[in-house]
């Protein structure tokens, strides 16, 4: 769906998706660590499991709302799916891939948690990982958001968030 740069905060139509709760999640956090008395650090280290569990059921109430569907498709590799308008034919299962992604991203999340990296480590991982899943699956989708023409709004700041993570993830581990 084509829209300009104002789409990209349009709320009427979700705006920036899911990752318009990074803006207040990270002060959220803050607060909730100084409440705590842990560092934010080691607080988003603990709570990135608990992302990485939650993204998979939340891709399972997008199967059920018809939400971030996949595009129909003849292929052999598709599955029978509704999308929010009811519309039921055979789609790429990103849905499904999503949730895939999530769940063997919590099979690497607890194989890592006891070699006991760096504070800060883990949610870097779960950064990297989600914008890297993110910016392969969401060309994959029928409904998206395009600014300028082309430019996925979704994809770009998947790109930009595996990107900033994952380089700050390597100069951390020492890489």
């Amino acid at each position: 769906m084509k829209t300009g740069w104002r789409g990209v905060r349009d709320t009427r139509r979700g705006g920036w998706g899911v990752f318009g709760a990074l803006l207040t999640f990270v002060p959220a956090t803050w607060l909730a660590a100084s409440i705590l008395t842990l560092s934010p650090v080691v607080l988003w280290d603990h709570m990135s499991a608990a992302v990485l569990v939650g993204g998979f059921w939340v891709r399972l109430g997008c199967v059920f709302n018809g939400c971030c569907v996949g595009l129909p498709t003849t292929g052999r590799f598709a599955v029978r799916l509704h999308n929010t308008a009811g519309v039921r034919v055979r789609r790429l299962p990103v849905q499904y891939l999503e949730m895939a992604w999530w769940a063997l991203g919590t099979g690497v999340f607890l194989w890592c948690w006891p070699l006991r990296l760096p504070e800060g480590t883990y949610a870097l991982g779960v950064l990297t990982w989600y914008g890297a899943g993110r910016a392969v699956l969401e060309p994959m989708r029928e409904r998206v958001d395009v600014v300028s023409g082309r430019v996925r709004v979704n994809q770009l700041v998947a790109i930009l968030l595996a990107l900033g993570a994952g380089g700050t993830l390597l100069a951390r581990v020492g890489f």
